[in-house]
């Protein structure tokens, strides 16, 4: 009898060491599913530059939007900066924090472009010996969850702006803070989509003479022109002084003539 107990004990001791192994590697597994790892893109001077991805393992990456180098055509995506492996986006998956590298061609010509294309907040211009092209755009942030956008200047370098009053279907309300400070702008035309003008968002903007707030703006913070001269003009639409949703200090640090009341 004592045998027989201490031969089950035994048994029963390996089975449920066994279990534990068992059920150890099954959590480890689950953790392992589950677990993010971080992918940085180097793009070695290619725009747009790619965002950092967070990959779940055994996941596979989303290929980041098409880029542009000057001078040069994208070739592929590597996992070293030898370019010996390259990355397949259809069937490759994630299983460690990693990096991918650009590898870019450089072509046999020198660009010729041929004129800007401008529409909805972007303006693009293209080789006209091949397929490379310029992508220039304003930056549209949405909104917390109010289904609607701020605008501000991002990568575009021209020097007339026209701020789309949709973005992506949804309105354009705001204007951030300091979205076109310092810039070389010399005209913009803002729509009467906007409602929400922020601080600093055209201050010392010296090549722009004159802007035409629209009525639909309820709100302006202060210093929004901050840097303006005698020599340049704010015009507002409708109101004869400002809405009671207009900081006092909205026109402090500027100069600029103001006509109130116009078309």
């Amino acid at each position: 009898m004592i045998f027989i107990t201490t031969l089950y004990n035994h048994i029963m001791k390996r089975f449920l060491r066994k279990a534990l192994i068992f059920a150890a590697i099954i959590g480890l597994a689950s953790c392992l599913k589950n677990y993010e790892y971080t992918v940085i893109f180097r793009c070695d001077g290619g725009e747009p530059i790619p965002q950092v991805q967070s990959v779940k393992n055994g996941n596979k990456l989303t290929q980041p939007p098409s880029m542009t180098k000057m001078n040069y055509t994208f070739g592929a995506w590597y996992i070293d900066a030898d370019y010996t492996v390259e990355w397949n986006f259809a069937k490759d998956v994630v299983t460690r924090n990693m990096r991918l590298y650009a590898k870019w061609i450089e072509n046999d010509h020198e660009h010729e472009f041929g004129a800007w294309v401008v529409g909805d907040g972007q303006r693009t211009q293209t080789c006209l010996l091949c397929d490379f092209t310029i992508f220039e755009s304003l930056a549209f942030v949405p909104i917390g969850s109010s289904a609607s956008y701020e605008v501000s200047i991002g990568t575009f370098t021209g020097t007339e702006i026209v701020i789309p009053p949709l973005h992506n279907g949804q309105p354009v309300t705001d204007i951030a803070s300091y979205a076109f400070a310092r810039s070389n702008i010399s005209s913009i035309t803002i729509p009467s989509s906007i409602t929400h003008i922020y601080v600093g968002a055209f201050a010392a903007c010296k090549e722009l003479t004159s802007i035409t707030i629209p009525s639909s703006v309820t709100y302006m913070s202060a210093s929004v022109f901050e840097g303006w001269t005698k020599f340049q003009t704010i015009r507002i639409q409708t109101h004869k002084t400002a809405p009671e949703g207009w900081s006092e200090g909205w026109l402090w640090g500027s100069n600029a003539a103001v006509e109130w009341g116009v078309d």
